[in-house]
């Protein structure tokens, strides 16, 4: 699959951590790509990480820029059937409502239905 096909999905994480390996782990099985950050390695990545989650655990993920949260966030969603929508977007090809405005005379007036 490839990414233009689903979400973009960052995961900040390290290379030992049992929750980085499991989100790492549900991700691969929906068979979407992410970019793995590991913070382990690299003073600044977590730093940023800190800033944009405001949390200093990990994994810490986002799709399309959104801060889902941990491992427990993601799998939380997974069973809630919310994460699917969220990695595989539809696309939006909707087409506008027409405007009816347009066709109306300067005497003619719309009414609005109100619900009770």
């Amino acid at each position: 699959m490839s990414a233009a096909d689903h979400a973009r999905i960052v995961v900040y994480g390290t290379l030992f951590c049992p929750y980085c390996m499991r989100a790492r782990e549900l991700l691969d099985f929906k068979g979407v790509s992410y970019d793995d950050i590991a913070v382990d390695r690299d003073p600044a990545r977590r730093r940023e990480m800190e800033v944009h989650s405001r949390r200093r655990t990990v994994p810490q993920i986002f799709i399309d820029g959104t801060h889902i949260g941990g491992y427990d966030d993601l799998h939380a969603l997974d069973l809630d059937g919310k994460l699917d929508p969220l990695l595989f977007p539809e696309p939006t090809n909707a087409t506008p409502a027409p405007d009816i405005s347009a066709g109306l005379d300067n005497g003619q007036q719309t009414t609005r239905l109100e619900q009770s």
